[in-house]
Order: structure tokens, then C-alpha cells, then sequence
């Protein structure tokens, strides 16, 4: 009888599935579904355990990218991360101690802002699990940008400021005025708050990026019993 009601259920589910609107995919449809339909259908993992493998991804990749980003030369000596002048400072003489400014103030920021990343992961949306753990290499890192970077951005900030100013950034406030006024690269002022920022979110998410390809392509023998589920 029980047998027989998983095979009714799951007959019922399979017909749910396909007749909901077309502009729902197959992984919308599975969490409408139920971890319970999901389990009726011999899925080998529910649309739940696919959110929590998801946030446990990302928390992963953030602390990973904190631990390789914060330490001392984790920018400054990173080529992959290394904060450049940009082009409307091309002109401005003693370059070299405001590359390290931005650099120290980088590596300095990524411990709170790795903090910021890991609230945002627990509180954030997952709006179709299931599709993203059989995505592409970096289906999970690219939906959490896509959604989250712009309030990441306005939240971390204020933290890169912070370490700007500590950094020493204000003795080179008319240096770098002085420069855009003779550059014609841009119209708009130079922000370093937003300048650093972005370069400390674009690295964060590249070695979130990179936890996530490393785990699709070798799996997850040293992760959790969930990953190892997932992959």
C-alpha cells in the first residue's frame, strides 16, 4: 500500500511539474514540489538540502577568499588581486605610496567585509537550488553576485573607507585632485572608497569562484556529508 502511494504521489507530482506555467523552470518547479515530492520522485537530494549546500558553498569560498585576501601582500603581492592606478591617475607623481595605500586598505577591509559576505549568505534568497548545484562551474558565485553585489557594496563601503583613511589615504586628497585635473580620461571625480571596494568585491568573488570549480571538478571527499550529497 505504502508502494503504492509513493507511485501515486509521484505520478501526481510528475503531472504538477509539466503543466505549470512555461516560464517555470524545472528547478521552480521542483521547490514548489516539496522536499517531499522531491523524495517521491527518487531525487537523490531535496530543494532543501540543495539551499543549505549553497550557503555552505559560499561561506567556504568567503572564508577562503578572507584567509588568502587579508593576510599581509594577500593584494599588494597577489597578481591576480593586486589593486592597479587607474587611468585618470596616470599623470600623478608618487604613485607608488598610493598603490600601497589602496593595497594595505584592501587587505586591511577583507576580514569585516568576509563578515559582511557570510550575514548576507545567511539571510539571502536562494530562489532555485536545485538548478544551481547542476549549473555550470560557477553557476552558485554567479547568482550570489548578481543579487547580493549592490547591497554588498553599500555595506562594505563604509568598511573600505575606514581602512583608506587609516592607510594614509588623506595626504594624497589634492594629489589626486591635482591629477584629474590634468586628465581628460574622465568626467566624472575619482571615488578611491568606491575604486577600492570594487576591487576588493571582484577578488572576493573570484576566489569564491574558485572554491566552487575546485569542488565541481574534484568533489567533496573532504567536505561536509551534505556536499558530499550534492557532488
Amino acid at each position: 500500500m505504502k508502494m503504492f502511494f509513493r507511485f501515486f504521489l509521484a505520478v501526481v507530482l510528475v503531472g504538477t511539474l509539466f503543466t505549470l506555467p512555461g516560464s517555470a523552470g524545472w528547478g521552480d518547479s521542483l521547490k514548489q514540489a516539496g522536499d517531499a515530492g522531491s523524495e517521491a520522485l527518487g531525487l537523490s537530494y531535496t530543494p532543501s538540502e540543495a539551499d543549505a549546500g549553497i550557503r555552505e558553498i559560499l561561506h567556504m569560498g568567503t572564508d577562503y577568499a578572507v584567509e588568502e585576501l587579508g593576510k599581509s601582500g594577500g593584494f599588494s603581492a597577489n597578481p591576480a588581486a593586486s589593486i592597479p592606478l587607474p587611468d585618470s591617475l596616470s599623470s600623478m607623481v608618487g604613485t607608488s605610496g598610493l598603490l600601497s595605500i589602496f593595497n594595505t586598505a584592501a587587505e586591511d577591509s577583507v576580514d569585516s567585509v568576509g563578515g559582511i559576505f557570510n550575514k548576507t549568505i545567511d539571510t539571502m534568497d536562494i530562489g532555485d537550488p536545485t538548478s544551481m548545484v547542476g549549473g555550470s562551474d560557477t553557476a552558485i558565485t554567479d547568482y550570489f553576485e548578481k543579487t547580493a553585489r549592490p547591497q554588498l557594496k553599500e555595506m562594505a563601503r563604509p568598511v573600505v573607507a575606514q581602512s583608506l583613511e587609516t592607510a594614509g589615504l588623506g595626504t594624497y586628497t589634492q594629489a589626486i585632485s591635482s591629477a584629474q585635473m590634468l586628465s581628460n580620461a574622465t568626467g566624472t571625480s575619482f571615488a578611491p572608497e568606491d575604486y577600492v571596494t570594487d576591487h576588493v568585491l571582484d577578488s572576493m568573488f573570484q576566489y569564491i569562484g574558485d572554491q566552487e570549480k575546485d569542488l565541481r571538478a574534484n568533489g567533496a571527499a573532504n567536505a561536509s556529508d551534505l556536499l558530499k550529497k550534492l557532488f
